[in-house]
């Protein structure tokens, strides 16, 4: 599974989680209906839920959670 662009995988917030948690049981894209966005929502056997925000530049951010 590739979490983002060439280079700097590591250094973004779906790179961090895939590290730190490994890959997750299921990944469900959306549409933010209040921003336009598109949106990741990745499920862990653990219960643990993240959800990253793509922002204008393309790239994913999270927004339900912090390391």
């Amino acid at each position: 599974m590739i979490v983002e662009g060439s280079g700097g995988r590591w250094n973004t917030d779906r790179g961090k989680t895939y590290i730190i948690n490994g890959e997750p049981i299921s990944i469900r894209t959306e549409i933010n209906p209040q921003t336009n966005n598109m949106r990741e929502i990745w499920n862990y056997q653990s219960g643990r839920i993240y959800v990253f925000e793509q922002n204008s530049f393309g790239r994913y951010y999270m927004i339900n959670d912090g390391f």
